[in-house]
């Protein structure tokens, strides 16, 4: 897959290599001869420790807030005079940002020379170059080509006005190159200091799977505030037709009088009409799921009234300077204070009341304020105390964070402490999860529990990453996503479910009017890439009315769905792959790196069966099926996780790893060296490929990290003639293989799929569709050495059978 660049340089740009950047925050306002200037609110600027195969180096931060207005002509500067006498001939450096989305034409990075831009690139878009090398004899005109003393700028400008779009750009390795003489090198060496060893964390309970089962062939319908009166209040037939359409066989409600305070009166329902509506659908075969939370306590008339607030404000989420979270109408519930217990009891009332098999947790997070992240309420502030103080001790908190536990305060700035608030906060989540199922269980041993939580969320802001482990299955709002993003999310689900059933939340209604379904030609992909990765479908009760509009949308959503009921063998096969990427939920939350690698979309376009692991994870029973595996994103990895990778490299596998990968503590503290390297018995990062026991490690470009996976599992790819957009998913049960094709893209004509030389022992092949009974034959070509299937016309969804 090509990298499409996304700059443009007044004069000549070439690109050569450089080593990614990962960051440890520390507030500066000027380092190292550069000058801060900004025109406009809101722009700051830091520094970060970037590690090297050389060793590590410091980086340049300039950053603009989210919800934060910059007009066209702000900006902000780091300017520094240089000495261009003697012939320095090239300015080279190595710059990224943190902007992945495609919203273009509003912030730039520049580099300007005696106040003149001399080169530009925009910050939206996938990737920037891995390093910009600028020609100074070839600038034009000629009067721009520097001589003796001038100003280097490194600026990112605002050119039209924006309200709500943070961005971060980074610099690092900046010098002047010139025949004959070594690098001037414009960034100073970083101060770096070492660091004791973090305690282990604290444990956790965990009251691990109950005996139910039917959670892994659930589909799910969701009926919400008018829609769950229309699902209830007129139940005759209704659940019967629903199941033999779509295959729903659970539903999710809310308790009559939560429903009601969130509808009007002529939707409101009565307890007679819900305990009615209830037993219909327990009666056509369906699975009882009640919706509640800790904080919104499930949309109580008590919490969406205010007076839960009211009476007890000291409950309530506070942002830094004391403000509560209102977002929903009333101040959202803080897990530390008693409102987890109230929010307990609640929801062991209604699970006793109407005997549920599972419950659900919406929006199981912490969130923000205009102030910034929660939560600072004073329940927080002392059981952060507390955690500090057991796990640490007096000793090593004031070694590590400077002060005595007790007159720790949650910080607002970044560094170690705040880090440690980051892991700490998702502890929360996970504790308060645990209480939730030991009560429950206490009701019911065989009643389920999840959470609604946003895993793929770019900041550690929710505070989610621990809650996993403490979850009967894992579920998320997937809405906005084309179907190749879907592929990716899901990848990453089951990366974080760890064998834990998978349900996805398929956005299929329009989000401009949510009673209409989106088009059938959307709708497809998304929900074809979702049954494809194994995630078991959760479909909201909207566009289900008698709208003719709604016809292909619904038709649509019918045909797929119900597929994955009917057919549970071609939805329950373990997965077949070669390469695992890893990846690290941790080094998000410190680092703001994408959890989805980048390099992870062309893996997937290029044949390669894919998968997601993740760190915390790892096992040799995870790694045992991987020939290669990559790293990306995972400047923190922990000892454990780096010597399981140690020991499969030596095994014989093969790793592809940025440079950065296990170089900081769970702090964000630097380490002496890299844990990676270290388990690998490495000095150092290796300078291209390094042989370790019988395997293999090289270190890449993120953008090259694909490339060579391709290149080592090239006999194990998928491959189309001609290319297409279609992704082949492959599952591998006792003595056949299940291909799930699912298309991203518009095909045409019939294509040629050429199978992995590993799986050329299947004598038949068939195509199963959704819409058709029996499978249609396929014939397998042998000729030429290969093996080969054509088919004829490229499915939206399909399976292809081998066997």
């Amino acid at each position: 897959m090509t990298t499409t660049f996304r700059s443009r340089l007044v004069g000549a740009i070439c690109a050569a290599v450089c080593l990614g950047s990962f960051s440890t925050a520390i507030a500066e306002e000027t380092i190292g001869g550069w000058a801060f200037r900004s025109h406009g609110e809101g722009w700051r600027v830091r520094t970060e420790v970037s590690p090297t195969c050389t060793g590590p180096g410091l980086a340049l931060v300039i950053e603009f807030p989210w919800n934060q207005r910059s007009e066209a002509g702000n900006s902000a500067e780091l300017v520094r005079e240089v000495d261009f006498s003697g012939g320095p001939s090239q300015l080279s450096f190595g710059w990224s940002d943190d902007f992945r989305a495609a919203t273009a034409g509003c912030h730039f990075a520049q580099v300007l020379i005696g106040g003149a831009v001399v080169w530009e690139a925009d910050v939206a878009g996938s990737a920037a170059e891995p390093r910009v090398t600028i020609d100074l004899a070839k600038l034009e005109p000629a009067k721009d080509r520097p001589q003796g003393r001038h100003t280097i700028g490194l600026r990112v400008a605002t050119r039209k006005l924006v309200t709500n779009f943070g961005v971060q750009v980074r610099w690092f390795d900046v010098c002047l190159l010139g025949p004959g003489r070594p690098p001037m090198r414009l960034l100073p060496d970083p101060a770096i200091q070492a660091a004791g060893p973090v305690p282990d964390d604290l444990q956790i309970a965990c009251a691990g799977p109950t005996a139910a089962v039917w959670h892994r062939r659930a589909i799910v319908l969701q009926p919400w505030g008018k829609t769950q009166h229309a699902a209830l209040a007129d139940v005759a037939g209704r659940p019967e037709r629903l199941r033999d359409q779509f295959g729903f066989n659970a539903i999710i409600v809310l308790p009559p009088e939560a429903h009601n305070a969130i509808t009007s009166p002529a939707e409101h329902l009565s307890e007679e009409q819900f305990r009615t509506a209830i037993d219909a659908y327990r009666k056509a075969g369906y699975k009882i799921i009640l919706y509640s939370s800790v904080m919104h306590c499930g949309h109580a008339p008590v919490w969406q009234s205010g007076q839960l607030g009211r009476d007890h404000p000291e409950w309530s989420q506070r942002g830094p300077t004391g403000e509560p979270v209102m977002d929903y109408g009333a101040p959202w519930l803080c897990p530390n204070t008693p409102a987890l217990k109230y929010t307990v009891d609640y929801t062991e009332r209604i699970v006793r009341h109407d005997e549920a098999d599972a419950v659900m947790l919406d929006n199981n997070q912490f969130f923000h304020t205009a102030g910034g992240w929660t939560c600072y309420c004073e329940a927080c502030r002392e059981k952060f105390r507390s955690y500090v103080r057991q796990r640490f001790g007096d000793a090593a908190a004031r070694e590590a964070f400077g002060a005595d536990p007790p007159s720790l305060a949650i910080p607002t700035e970044q560094g170690p402490l705040w880090n440690l608030w980051l892991h700490w906060r998702n502890r929360v989540w996970a504790e308060a999860n645990e209480a939730f199922r030991n009560r429950l269980r206490s009701v019911r041993p065989d009643v389920l529990f999840f959470c609604n939580t946003q895993y793929v969320f770019r900041t550690a802001m929710l505070a989610s990453d621990l809650q996993y482990a403490h979850e009967d299955m894992l579920l998320s709002e997937s809405r906005g996503h084309t179907s190749l993003e879907m592929s990716q999310k899901m990848l990453l689900g089951h990366a974080l479910a760890d064998g834990r059933p998978l349900w996805n939340y398929i956005g299929t209604f329009d989000e401009r009017d949510f009673q209409r379904l989106r088009p059938a030609d959307v709708i497809g992909p998304i929900t074809a890439a979702s049954l494809g990765h194994g995630a078991r479908p959760w479909i909201v009760y909207y566009g289900f009315t008698d709208r003719p509009s709604d016809d292909p949308g619904r038709a649509e959503v019918a045909r797929l769905v119900s597929w994955c009921g009917r057919r549970p063998e071609l939805f329950s096969a373990p997965r077949w792959t070669t390469v695992g990427a890893v990846i690290s939920t941790r080094s998000r939350d410190l680092f703001g790196h994408a959890v989805i690698p980048e390099h992870l979309a062309d893996l997937l376009a290029r044949g390669v069966p894919a998968v997601l692991l993740r760190d915390a994870n790892l096992s040799p029973e995870k790694l045992g099926a991987m020939r290669v595996l990559t790293i990306e994103n995972a400047a923190s990895i922990d000892p454990k996780a780096a010597g399981a990778i140690a020991d499969w490299v030596r095994a014989g596998g093969k790793l592809a790893a940025a440079v950065g990968a296990g170089w900081f503590d769970e702090l964000g503290r630097l380490r002496p060296h890299s844990t990676l390297w270290e388990a690998l018995g490495l000095k150092a990062c290796p300078k291209g490929a390094a042989a370790v026991g019988k395997g293999e490690v090289i270190v890449d470009l993120p953008e090259a990290i694909a490339e060579q996976s391709a290149r080592w599992t090239d006999a194990e790819r998928f491959r189309f003639d001609p290319q297409s957009a279609i992704e082949i998913i492959p599952y591998a049960p006792e003595g056949k293989m299940f291909l799930h094709l699912v298309r991203h893209g518009p095909v045409e004509g019939p294509v040629t799929l050429t199978l992995p030389s590993s799986v050329d022992r299947f004598a038949g092949a068939a195509l199963h569709l959704p819409e058709e009974a029996s499978p249609r034959p396929l014939v397998l070509d042998r000729n030429g050495g290969a093996v080969r299937l054509r088919i004829p016309e490229a499915p939206l969804y399909g399976v292809v059978e081998l066997k």
